[in-house]
């Protein structure tokens, strides 16, 4: 696993080779969750471990993820971007003498978000869809009374979240790859529209359909 599989794979059913495997009971495998979230978590430590190398300004310490919000983040995110994927790959299971997958289909309903039209919806769209779920949940939190809050950009102390989310997301960003692309994030480029960006994540009711057509702008190939 890699930081790209932790954040943008299914959270909570294995594929391999994209493709989901069954259990006896004809029903999804589950996936390595604990894995995906240790993987983000490491990141995001080491991320500021690196910006502050003195640990005077911005210790781990002064760091909180909230771990059930980080899962209820890649939960919800899956769902809705999976759910077509996850809904097709049942039905083609479905052979003539299989009379109980329509009564198991019955019952996990809640499963298949089906937020999508497709079963591999656009990069710049499943990035929106993340932004969208970490922007509501805010699993990431600063502990003002442990750092010097006058020695850190202000969109660090005041968006901390979104802040921590960018940075995770634009590293997911530049480590993906599909079809021999490449993609790049372009927000940061100009300060001003990161921090009306991250302004809007903290305080504004964004949608899903919002954000994936702001990001289809800003989330872009990259020529070789």
């Amino acid at each position: 696993m890699n930081l790209c599989d932790a954040l943008l794979n299914d959270y909570s059913y294995f594929q391999e080779n994209g493709t989901y495997i069954l259990n006896q009971d004809g029903w999804f495998e589950k996936a390595k969750m604990n894995e995906a979230l240790e993987w983000i978590r490491r990141h995001v430590i080491n991320t500021y471990l690196k910006y502050d190398k003195t640990g005077k300004i911005l210790a781990p310490s002064c760091v909180f993820i909230d771990m059930v919000g980080l899962a209820d983040v890649l939960f919800r995110y899956s769902r809705d971007v999976f759910g077509q994927k996850r809904l097709g790959f049942q039905v083609d299971s479905i052979t003539l003498n299989d009379v109980n997958k329509g009564e198991l289909l019955k019952k996990n309903m809640a499963y298949f978000g089906c937020r999508t039209s497709s079963s591999e919806p656009y990069f710049y769209r499943r990035i929106g869809y993340l932004f969208y779920w970490f922007s509501l949940i805010k699993p990431f939190r600063l502990d003002i009374t442990k750092v010097d809050i006058t020695k850190i950009p202000n969109e660090m102390k005041f968006y901390f979240n979104e802040y921590t989310v960018y940075a995770l997301l634009r590293t997911v960003v530049n480590l993906y790859h599909e079809n021999n692309k490449r993609f790049q994030i372009t927000i940061h480029n100009d300060k001003t529209q990161l921090r009306h960006f991250l302004y809007d994540l903290h305080y504004r009711d964004l949608s899903r359909s919002s954000l994936e057509f702001f990001l289809k702008q800003y989330v872009i190939p990259v020529d070789k």
